[in-house]
């Protein structure tokens, strides 16, 4: 009964949150800027295209809005080192977001190992149902670059055995580092719809980042269903600006 209370206030702050309108910032005023990659994975590129528009159209929505300028770019898994390159190219020209589903999401974390090696940070990492790859090694393990990681991943497909929990890199550590399971119930492959079910809230997370307020949400470990659908409601029609 302490556990269930516990969420159920955790869930309540947390919508509550999501609830506060986005703020426009002043005329003049510019924020920094915002590199934005999402990772598609896959055996051909043709998944998550639908996620990824969505998130891309509320982006550069939002950065109109708070004047930050913002560039999103979507990636097959297969060019990560193109990206990691590109991210290295140009550092310190404003955050940097990586995204990724399935494969992708095991190319993203690579990326960001990469970018450790040479000291490059990471604002915002997430990885939506993590699966292996050959020639990407534990893509579980998240380096210390990363500021934070939002990992969303199920254990109902009997199709696509996908990484579950990450931690940090070398240790068990769990610093700023969100697991968070998504019950969707009986359908079909979870694995190719969980991508598009999480879009709002990987959406909202980029715009609290945009507003330097990411460290204030903080998800439940476990989202069913309908919270899920709830959450997602709330913030389609509660994120004003």
């Amino acid at each position: 009964m302490h556990t269930i209370c516990i969420r159920l206030l955790t869930t309540i702050g947390f919508l509550l949150l999501l609830m506060q309108p986005i703020q426009a910032a002043p005329v003049g005023e510019k924020r920094e800027p915002l590199q934005v990659y999402f990772l598609t994975g896959g055996p051909i590129d043709v998944f998550s295209h639908d996620t990824v528009r969505k998130i891309k159209e509320k982006t550069l929505d939002s950065g109109k809005v708070l004047n930050i300028p913002v560039r999103f770019e979507q990636r097959w898994f297969t060019r990560w080192r193109s990206v990691s390159k590109k991210i290295q190219a140009e550092h310190g020209r404003g955050k940097v977001v990586l995204i990724g589903h399935s494969w992708g999401a095991a190319a993203a974390a690579q990326i960001a190992k990469d970018l450790d090696k040479k000291n490059i940070p990471v604002d915002l990492l997430v990885t939506i149902d993590t699966v292996s790859i050959a020639g990407i090694s534990n893509p579980s393990a998240i380096p210390t670059n990363v500021r934070v990681n939002y990992n969303f991943y199920q254990t109902s497909d009997v199709f696509f055995h996908a990484h579950q929990r990450n931690q940090r890199q070398g240790t068990t550590d769990l610093a700023g580092i969100h697991n968070v399971k998504i019950l969707l119930g009986l359908t079909y492959s979870p694995h190719l719809k969980i991508d598009n079910k999480v879009e709002p809230l990987v959406s909202s997370q980029i715009k609290l980042l945009m507003l330097g307020r990411l460290d204030q949400l903080d998800l439940p470990e476990q989202l069913d269903k309908k919270l899920l659908a709830d959450s997602a409601a709330t913030l389609e029609a509660t994120t004003t600006y």
